[in-house]
């Protein structure tokens, strides 16, 4: 189930970010369970979004994405 999810977490932030979203997103984990790592995907919607909150996730591994990926 959590391969399910994961993948419907990545698919959400990838349509997030081929849109231009560019108002507020809050992305918020219910409280359980609290192990579920965000999507590197998260750093795709960085271009147009003028902000963002992140609660109660586990921030996503960053050691394979692109020196200087970020958030402005």
């Amino acid at each position: 189930m959590e391969i399910n999810r994961q993948t419907t977490i990545q698919q959400w932030l990838q349509k997030i970010a081929s849109k231009g979203v560019q108002e507020q997103l809050a992305f918020i984990n219910r409280p359980w369970p609290l192990n579920i790592r965000l999507p590197a995907t998260i750093f795709s919607c960085g271009a147009s979004l003028t902000s963002l909150h992140i609660g109660a996730w586990k921030f996503p591994n960053t050691a394979a994405l692109a020196e200087g990926t970020g958030f402005p």
